[in-house]
């Protein structure tokens, strides 16, 4: 009984551990052709940009659905794409099922 008792917390602290994880927009899929850039975004965005040599210059993007996006690079040498989105409390629904 004491070990049943000592399972079921533990796997109720799972739980409750899990329900508070929230989904990040990020990008992905990254791929360069000459100076254009196209990544995917695996969720709707409510801020992008992109940061040029450490930050030297930036490329605001603004809020993007979730899915293709590209940019130029021309006159840059290196890249950060950077992403925001809006995190709500508990389970959110990311992609249709």
């Amino acid at each position: 009984m004491k070990r049943n008792a000592s399972v079921l917390l533990a796997g109720l602290a799972v739980l409750a551990v899990a329900s508070g994880a929230m989904a990040v927009p990020y990008a992905s899929g990254v791929t360069q052709s000459g100076n254009t850039v196209n990544f995917v975004l695996n969720q709707d965005a409510t801020n992008a940009w992109v940061e040029f040599d450490g930050g030297a210059a930036s490329l605001p993007l603004g809020a993007l659905t979730k899915g293709n996006h590209s940019f130029d690079m021309s006159g840059y040498s290196s890249y950060q794409i950077k992403v925001l989105g809006q995190s709500a409390a508990g389970w959110t629904q990311i992609s249709n099922d």
